[in-house]
């Protein structure tokens, strides 16, 4: 990381699958200005990288890890990563004025 100010929390954690490792960094917060847009997004308020980190070192990665094919591995990460994701920060609109 080249700028290390610029995360909250990075760490690796080892799947077993051959010489691949999941590498993984928590942003800090970035200050939003006023956007005109409507756009979804996930909501970081309450957000808290202890218990991401906690999420990510227990959950479940055998699903992952057990696939042979690299392909069936990347899908089933992504399932897992998204559901992980899914857990903690709130998805709101950006701009709720323009649900209209």
């Amino acid at each position: 990381m080249n700028h290390g100010e610029m995360y909250a929390k990075n760490g690796i954690i080892e799947l077993n699958a051959s010489d691949h490792n999941l590498v993984y960094a928590v942003r800090k917060q970035p200050k939003i200005e006023k956007s005109y847009h409507h756009v979804w997004g996930r909501s970081y308020r309450k957000f808290d990288s202890i218990l991401f980190e906690r999420d990510i070192i227990f959950h479940d990665w055998s699903a992952v890890t057990n696939q042979v094919d690299p392909n069936l591995a990347w899908n089933a990460f992504v399932q897992h990563i998204n559901t992980i994701l899914d857990i903690s920060p709130q998805k709101v609109a950006k701009n709720p004025n323009l649900n209209a």
